[in-house]
């Protein structure tokens, strides 16, 4: 199959150079900006979770894996009782200074953790990234694993870099749209708080590079599917993003084989799901579900109570399933809150990101050459992101039980995607591969006098 794309050489296998390196080091400087410019804001615990998460962190080097029904520990619930939760509760000088921090009632859920959904995955990795954080001299543990949130950035910024020079755009582009995701919201959200999250980008950019390389090569397909299972062992959201590099392995290996007007429709049929695309695709997913099915089982074998009522639970239907179609695209670009919560920056920010992604995934649909890889990458991604939402509820009731209205952030896997597609669509002139990569340094400058939430 010959794969296209106008101003691009999508079968490039573009060596890194040491000006590529160069590049891939101020990427890693810039996440680190965004660490340590917010991290030392954040007086208050995120509202998105972080009050478990920073349990289940100060737990997994000696529990290993958080149980179902279990209560949160002394360390969270004096983190709470100090800090306060941004836009929800302030601090509890008494309760903070108290003696103990037995009563149940004073902490959310009734003491009780809802982050027994994760494996100890996400949480091992980074309390092995905070050790040297610490050694550094960060001693407290929340505040070294939101520092740890800047080296979970910068694996995502290197592999999407990566993946754009491996289909042959320009280190300029390259550059911008790397600053455009570090300054974006995702990375505000994930990236500066103790968050599950902060897999998702990375995970997101490590399957569109493999899926580029195993495209270009049809070679490495089991590190595809290996991947996909660890990705969404990090988290179960992870997968939109095996499914969206999956579907376009798919429309690829379709519109080859349906393009071969000598074949009769039923070969054409056979020889499309037969191909090397089409089964690593479909085995890359299989994987993934697998994991995912064997932990549900995992967690409900070794849980020691029943889940913390959340309040969050809805009635599902048509409605709510229509709903949730149009949750990720492009709103996954939002982060965990709306943009106005953050100020006028955020708006900003979110506004140039959301603007590019549309128009990326949109405009190779409308434009690009159906045999390129760009063209079945934008297809992948919109069918993705408009199935997943109503997939991702779905499964959350089979698994917890419950349905309850999704976060734009459950997308965030997404949004590396769209990040590509817009490189494929921009590069295509001059002016316009110029513009978007400046308007991503502009937002990433925008980005850093963001102050907290309101």
């Amino acid at each position: 199959m010959t794969l296209t794309a106008a101003s691009t050489t999508e079968t490039g296998t573009h060596r890194f150079s040491v000006a590529d390196w160069l590049i891939c080091l101020g990427l890693v400087l810039a996440s680190l900006v965004v660490g340590l410019v917010h991290v030392p804001q954040h007086q208050q615990i995120s509202p998105i979770d972080e009050f478990v998460y920073i349990d289940y962190l100060a737990k997994v080097s000696t529990e290993g894996v958080v149980e179902r029904g279990e209560e949160t520990g002394d360390y969270a619930r004096e983190y709470f009782a100090c800090h306060g939760v941004s836009m929800y509760t302030e601090p509890q000088p008494a309760l903070c200074f108290g003696p103990n921090f037995d009563e149940d009632s004073q902490y959310p859920f009734g003491g009780v953790t809802s982050a027994d959904l994760y494996t100890p995955l996400y949480f091992g990795t980074t309390w092995l990234m905070v050790q040297p954080i610490q050694w550094a001299g960060v001693q407290d543990l929340a505040q070294a694993g939101r520092y740890a949130g800047s080296i979970w950035l910068a694996f995502a910024l290197v592999f999407m870099f990566a993946a754009l020079r491996r289909i042959g755009i320009s280190r300029w582009v390259g550059l911008g749209l790397g600053l455009l995701l570090a300054g974006s919201l995702p990375s505000y959200w994930s990236h500066t708080f103790v968050s599950t999250d902060a897999t998702a980008l990375p995970a997101g950019a490590l399957m569109l590079y493999l899926a580029i390389v195993f495209m270009q090569t049809l070679r490495f397909g089991w590190l595809l599917i290996s991947a996909s299972a660890i990705v969404t062992l990090f988290k179960l959201q992870n997968l939109t993003a095996v499914a969206a590099v999956a579907l376009s392995l798919v429309v690829c290996a379709g519109v080859e084989w349906f393009g071969r007007s000598e074949l009769r429709v039923k070969e054409r049929l056979l020889r499309a799901f037969k191909d090397k695309r089409t089964v690593v695709a479909l085995s890359a997913v299989a994987a993934g579900i697998f994991v995912q099915a064997v932990w549900t089982i995992i967690r409900s074998v070794i849980a020691v109570g029943p889940a913390p009522d959340q309040l969050v639970s809805e009635q599902i239907g048509f409605r709510a399933l229509i709903a949730e179609m149009f949750k990720f695209f492009p709103n996954a670009v939002n982060g965990a809150t709306a943009p106005q919560s953050l100020g006028v920056n955020g708006v900003i920010v979110a506004s140039i990101f959301a603007i590019i992604a549309v128009a990326g995934v949109l405009g190779l649909i409308a434009s690009g050459d159906r045999r390129s890889w760009g063209f079945s990458l934008a297809v992948g991604t919109l069918v993705v992101s408009l199935v997943a939402g109503p997939a991702l509820a779905v499964a959350n009731l089979a698994t917890s039980g419950f349905y309850f209205s999704l976060p734009s952030r459950y997308g965030l896997a997404l949004v590396p995607m769209f990040v590509c597609c817009a490189a494929l669509l921009f590069s295509r002139k001059r002016w316009l591969a110029n513009l978007v990569a400046i308007s991503g340094g502009a937002a990433f400058v925008v980005s850093l006098a963001i102050t907290g939430a309101a």
